[in-house]
């Protein structure tokens, strides 16, 4: 061995390896608007479970998925019903968001998946304003307090920060992105655009009376387990620069990293293909970049279909 050269451990060598293989496949892969819903559903989960990555950074982001009418995004937000630390809702007040304030800094609550977005507006403007900016502040800096609260009754009181994930049509997407631009808001969410591929999939469910069948991506972690946020080689950051393209910015990339931890520990732990967490986010990256993007309920990858 030639002096001076730092020796490399082998297994090291194969997973650098591994992601620069992935890479260029990606890079040459032609169908750059076809994903598989597979894809969408463990992007879910891995942003659910970003709660239990250590980072030096506390803000939590979120996802909102926008999707014409009656293309499962509603459906596959629902699947997070009844897991801890999910409030799935179809609505939200100040007054509410305050209730939950506790039950978020007790770390009883970590999620919020809002069903449909647009129904946050449909009430005076002022008030959809107020309680948007507030979810705004749960992403990010941490809400605090409500309009409506004395701001001294309590100056010790801790910020409450959560993931949130929705759902939007296009055509609401269309009306509010600008406004979001200018508010600050486009820079705290990934906006996640779809249609699936074959819509008549979803009648035949309902003629045949058989619903839809996902893949479960739910991501079981014990209760005591904490992860590290990956320190990211130089190969994994051009990366996640190509998967976040024109949403590039600090609030997405720290969800990111720590959705990529999570799928990393998942696939490790299930001794799974190594390369599918950067399978998953590449897909994921299809939606953030491209409107056009066509989602795939079939057996190109196990497990989705209609029975």
């Amino acid at each position: 061995m030639m002096a001076g050269l730092p020796v490399m451990n082998p297994a090291d060598i194969t997973i650098r390896k591994s992601v620069t293989d992935l890479i260029s496949d990606v890079v040459s892969d032609s169908d750059t608007s076809m994903v598989h819903i597979s894809s969408i559903n463990e992007v879910i989960h891995a942003a659910y479970r970003s709660n239990k990555v250590i980072s030096k950074f506390e803000e939590r982001g979120g996802i909102l998925f926008i999707a014409p009418p009656g293309h499962v995004k509603t459906t596959i937000l629902s699947r997070l019903s009844g897991l801890e630390g999910v409030m799935l809702c179809s609505d939200l007040t100040s007054k509410g968001l305050v209730a939950a304030r506790d039950a978020i800094n007790n770390g009883k609550v970590h999620c919020f998946a809002f069903l449909d977005m647009q129904k946050l507006y449909e009430r005076n403007q002022d008030t959809a304003e107020n309680v948007v900016g507030n979810l705004r502040a749960l992403v990010a800096e941490g809400f605090t307090s409500a309009a409506f609260e004395e701001q001294e009754s309590n100056p010790m009181i801790r910020r409450a920060r959560a993931l949130v994930l929705g759902a939007a049509t296009p055509s609401f997407f269309s009306k509010k992105i600008a406004k979001w631009r200018n508010d600050g808001m486009s820079r705290r969410f990934l906006f996640c655009h779809y249609s699936l591929a074959d819509p008549s999939v979803l009648l035949k469910a309902a003629f045949d009376d058989t619903p839809i069948e996902l893949a479960d991506a739910f991501i079981s972690m014990p209760t005591t387990t904490v992860l590290q946020v990956d320190k990211l080689e130089p190969i994994e950051v051009t990366f996640l620069e190509r998967v976040l393209a024109w949403q590039l910015d600090t609030i997405p990339i720290h969800l990111i990293k720590k959705m990529l931890t999570v799928l990393k520990w998942k696939y490790e732990r299930i001794d799974g293909d190594p390369h599918e967490p950067y399978r998953i986010l590449w897909d994921f990256g299809k939606c953030l970049k491209n409107a056009e993007v066509r989602v795939l309920m079939g057996s190109a990858r196990e497990g989705e279909d209609i029975a």
